[in-house]
């Protein structure tokens, strides 16, 4: 986990019947550049809080580095159910269910 001390932005979206997004700019600092080299797509999640309240999270999707800030990106969970993302899943199910219990 890594907290950010110096967020630039940050903005979330709520959305009804659909896929919510939100995104930090992020300024390193010290040490920090380690532990957000540790950020990846599909492997971390964003957790937003306001106030010390819990507001938004979900997976990263995208983490961008420039001169001075990263900036990462994220969907809400409901992005696990999109049609793209279970395909890939269910294929990966289907071919490991074909090679454990189908003989060659």
């Amino acid at each position: 986990m890594a907290v950010a001390d110096v967020l630039t932005e940050v903005e979330w979206s709520r959305v009804l019947d659909g896929t919510s997004s939100a995104r930090a700019l992020i300024q390193p600092d010290g040490d920090c550049c380690t532990r957000l080299g540790r950020i990846g797509s599909w492997r971390t999640r964003l957790a937003i809080f306001r106030d010390g309240q819990y507001v938004w999270d979900g997976p990263v999707t995208d983490v961008t580095w420039s001169l001075g800030q990263v900036e990462v990106t994220a969907e809400d969970g409901s992005v696990w159910l999109d049609d793209e993302q279970c395909s890939g899943l269910v294929d990966r199910f289907r071919e490991g269910v074909r090679r454990a219990y189908l003989p060659e």
